[in-house]
Formats: structure tokens, C-alpha cells, sequence
């Protein structure tokens, strides 16, 4: 999903309509999209995990 999301903004990831999301996502969005997407048990702080564990992964200083 999220290299779907590659090179649509130069800047940022998580973008709606085009702008950067600025404020925090709603448990009803949130949930909304993990229905569309037909994603069951996730959490939007599984995504923070994922990136931190790559980031280990690549050698990433933790400091």
C-alpha cells in the first residue's frame, strides 16, 4: 500500500486531496479506511512500529 503511495506528493506520504494530513487521524476515518481496504485487527500505531523496525533493520541509529 504504501509504495502505491511513491512519488504521488514530492514531500509527504500521507496526503488527502492532494494535501498533507495535519491533524491527527479520527478513529472514524481510521476505521472507515481499514474497512474499505478489507483490513481487520490493525492499528494505526502498528504503522509507527513497522517503520521503526525497518529503520532498525537498515542499520538506523536508535540515538
Amino acid at each position: 500500500m504504501l509504495e502505491e503511495q511513491r512519488g504521488k506528493n514530492p514531500k509527504y506520504c500521507f496526503t488527502f486531496r492532494g494535501e498533507r494530513i495535519q491533524r491527527a487521524i479520527t478513529n472514524t476515518a481510521w476505521y472507515s479506511a481499514l474497512e474499505a481496504a478489507g483490513i481487520g485487527n490493525f492499528r494505526f500505531h502498528d504503522l509507527r512500529h513497522t517503520w521503526a523496525s525497518w529503520h532498525r533493520q537498515a542499520g538506523t541509529s536508535c540515538g
